[in-house]
Order: C-alpha cells, then structure tokens, then sequence
C-alpha cells in the first residue's frame, strides 16, 4: 500500500462505487449511496494498516536508534503520498455516502 498508493485508493473508491452501482441496478432502494459506507469502511481498514505500518516503523527505529534514511517504502514523500490519497479515498467514499442518491438521479434519470 505505501508502494502504490494511488492504485490502492483508485481501487478502494473503484471497489466502493462499482459494487453500489451493481446492487442499485440489480436491488434498488438506493443502494448505491450507502454502498459509499462500504466504501468510507474499506478505505478506514486501508488508512489503518498504512498507519500502523508507520508506527511500527517509528517505534523500530526509535528503539534501534537508527536515524539514517528509511528504506524506499518508508521515505517522507512516500508516505505523505500515500496518506493523501487515502484521504481523497475517504473524501469519495463519503460524498458517495452522502450524495449518491442525487448523483444516480443525475446521472440515470
């Protein structure tokens, strides 16, 4: 996840709204728009295991007294990448959330 984070977000967020746009089309009752808490769900465990990764990696070092640069996964502008966009997946899945009902209206009539 810290080595791709943009694809992990895009999956995370292509996950959220393919799997709502299914059940809407096969089910209805506005499945689409609360598949985006699956989607806010999913992205959280994604956010989660990138930040414990983090931790683990900060406590290791802190304990090891190791203050050289990180390994590739672990450098700084690889982990903000990967920490924003796992905050535009949250963003996604939550406007999913919100306003699902509306954007399928939109956009299916």
């Amino acid at each position: 996840m810290l080595k791709y984070p943009l694809t992990s977000a895009l999956f995370v967020v292509a996950v959220g709204a393919c799997l709502g746009a299914v059940a809407q089309i096969y089910f209805g009752n506005n499945l689409f728009e609360r598949f985006g808490s699956f989607t806010v769900a999913f992205a959280i465990v994604v956010f989660g295991t990138v930040t414990n990764l983090l931790q683990s990696r900060a406590q290791g070092s802190y304990i090891m007294d190791d203050d050289g640069e990180p390994p590739e996964p672990f450098k700084t502008n690889t982990v903000k990448r990967a920490l924003n966009w796992q905050g535009f997946a949250l963003i996604i899945g939550t406007l999913q959330w919100g306003f699902g009902g509306l954007l399928w209206e939109y956009f299916h009539g």
